[in-house]
């Protein structure tokens, strides 16, 4: 595992974040839940600003006190979730992906001749001022109602990540965050990522994962009567009037599974105080050339 200390605004940095900076390098373990109470409870991020490396605005972030039952379950962290820019809505999570995206676009573009052809999987996605400019950036989403390939909303494409409506190796990059647990069947996921990607191309993502986990945990399997068999209590994520059932929290062995299908896996670790980041789990898979 890499982990990537980005480079931040030094006024930030204050006594707690030195603590669990000086953690971090020791250890290279995420927050714990009682380092991540004791940046709560000081208030932390309600009197230090944060710089967003995706808009630029510098200020007081915005502090969302969400239900323990949505982010504090195994893989997923307070911090991860709930300190929001004031100025774009982005997450440390959403943050922490597009540090590694920036970074990926850049050797992407030293070898490139023509822009990047990118595809971000989140409809709503705050990574869209990384690609201003770029006509060859699409989002898509996912409705079971609406044909794979035609347009959910104008600019919106309809994509099934199991059953991709694109040509073998068309995209340089896909993107997706906090999908693929959602999914019925990742490993198709990952084999269409493979497919869709040129080669040296980067699917970039973020998941539910728990480091101390050999085993990815499933949590609830599809039935062909089109239900599921829960063989852990429901949890649901995303937005409260539309929760989506999560069906696998990722344990170590995502790696292993992902390096199957043919892609060289690199798991990162992002910190970045300045932006508020505390160390966010970053998986870049890339084909092979």
């Amino acid at each position: 595992m890499e982990t990537i200390k980005h480079s931040g605004v030094s006024w930030v940095v204050g006594h707690t974040a030195r603590i669990l900076s000086g953690l971090r390098r020791r250890w290279n373990l995420a927050i714990t839940k009682r380092q991540q109470e004791h940046i709560v409870n000081r208030g932390f991020f309600r009197h230090h600003p944060i710089c967003c490396n995706l808009c630029g605005h510098c200020g007081i972030a915005t502090y969302l006190d969400l239900a323990d039952s949505w982010v504090s379950f195994m893989g997923i962290d307070l911090l991860r979730e709930n300190v929001v820019c004031r100025d774009c809505g982005s997450s440390a999570r959403y943050r922490a992906l597009g540090v590694v995206v920036a970074q990926a676009c850049r050797v992407l573009e030293e070898y490139s001749q023509q822009k990047l052809v990118v595809l971000d999987t989140d409809p709503t996605s705050r990574l869209q001022p990384l690609f201003a400019g770029n006509s060859c950036y699409r989002r898509s989403g996912y409705s079971s109602n609406v044909p794979s390939g035609s347009e959910i909303e104008p600019g919106i494409t309809c994509v099934d990540l199991q059953k991709m409506p694109f040509a073998n190796e068309s995209l340089d990059m896909l993107i997706s965050s906090d999908v693929l647990e959602h999914v019925d069947n990742d490993s198709l996921s990952f084999q269409e990522a493979y497919r869709v990607l040129r080669p040296g191309g980067r699917y970039v993502f973020t998941v539910p994962f728990a480091a101390e986990r050999l085993a990815t945990q499933i949590r609830a399997l599809p039935v062909p009567d089109g239900g599921f068999v829960h063989r852990r209590s429901v949890q649901l994520h995303g937005d409260r009037p539309c929760p989506i059932l999560a069906k696998r929290i990722y344990g170590r062995d995502l790696i292993q599974q992902v390096e199957s299908y043919g892609f060289r896996m690199l798991h990162r670790q992002v910190v970045d105080i300045a932006a508020g980041i505390f160390g966010v789990d970053v998986f870049e898979a890339q084909k092979q050339k």
